[in-house]
């Protein structure tokens, strides 16, 4: 796993290198990572001994070694479940198709140390909970896929230190990439758009996570939603045209920093509450869609029943200009 151990570093030099305080992510120093690559198997393609399908090579894989799929034999029609610590690896991502066919999670992935690069992933179940990828794990990486036409693009379920990075996410029936109870996990530099829900939901104890870097637009509700989760950080995203550009429910201690809200149709932010003073969290230096020198209210409702208590926060330092991401 030497690749893996490689992009696991640059990620973490990356993490280093921006203002964020490093209690934003847990990373845990403690785990060693088998440095055997093991072996390739293949998928496709003309080669002798090729595998006709994914599924079978995951099957015969063994932890550490990588299943290398061609798209000349694409799609592959396939459901598939990892359940070893492998790399899973498309030629192209614009061309190696997995299709669910309409049914279930296209990826299923409930083992540690996942690496999924290089396919479009897509058609899976359009009913609650299936996802293009399903995730229920800890440490891997989810980069340079098209998540399409599913129910949910990427679905967290007790999952941490997940790295998501440089997808596109688009046109699936709920949310783009949606965490329930998975803390510490990092996604940056993803195109998430036109989902008739959220960009990107964070859910019920979905805690100490990083969202940087990411394009967020022409989701149908919220660009991000934040509900029952706390010390979250969302730094330097462009969320743009959607219904709302983030919206914050029972949360508090979150850091939404130095991002883009532009051309949101109905608000640029909303915070509801369930305390009779609202829940703190911090605003700072956004772009509010047009130059600012005064303060930015962000205005929502609060108390412990109804909801009928007028609240407002502030970003006390807005950004005079947009920045470029």
């Amino acid at each position: 796993m030497k690749n893996f151990i490689l992009a696991i570093g640059i990620l973490l030099l990356f993490i280093g290198m921006i203002n964020i305080p490093c209690s934003a992510i847990n990373l845990d120093k403690n785990i060693v990572i088998p440095t055997n690559r093991g072996d390739t198997l293949y998928v496709g393609g003309s080669g002798f001994g090729n595998y006709t399908t994914i599924q079978s090579a995951i099957d015969d894989a063994k932890d550490g070694d990588t299943v290398f799929v061609y798209d000349d034999s694409s799609p592959y029609y396939e459901n598939i479940i990892i359940n070893k610590s492998i790399f899973l690896r498309g030629e192209n991502r614009d061309t190696t198709f997995i299709d669910g066919n309409g049914v279930g999670d296209v990826i299923y992935v409930n083992n540690k140390w996942i690496y999924i690069s290089g396919f479009t992933v897509q058609n899976g179940g359009l009913d609650y909970p299936f996802g293009g990828i399903y995730i229920s794990s800890t440490y891997g990486m989810i980069s340079n896929n098209n998540i399409e036409n599913n129910f949910y693009g990427i679905i967290m379920y007790y999952s941490d230190q997940i790295y998501i990075f440089n997808n596109n996410i688009t046109n699936n029936n709920q949310c783009g990439i949606y965490l329930e109870r998975s803390p510490n996990n990092y996604i940056s530099s993803n195109r998430i758009r036109n989902q008739p829900f959220n960009g990107i939901g964070l859910y019920n104890s979905s805690s100490d996570n990083i969202i940087y870097n990411n394009t967020i637009l022409n989701n149908k509700y919220s660009g991000i939603r934040v509900t029952n989760c706390y010390n979250n950080y969302m730094y330097k995203n462009t969320i743009s045209k959607n219904l709302v550009g983030i919206r914050v429910e029972f949360s508090s201690n979150n850091t939404i920093m130095n991002n883009n809200f532009i051309k949101n149709i109905y608000r640029e932010a909303y915070h509801l509450g369930n305390k009779f003073l609202g829940h703190k969290n911090n605003w700072s230096g956004n772009y509010w869609n047009r130059p600012r020198v005064l303060p930015k209210p962000i205005f929502g409702r609060t108390g412990m029943f109804f909801k009928l208590i007028p609240y407002i926060d502030f970003d006390w330092s807005p950004a005079k200009q947009p920045y470029h991401t």
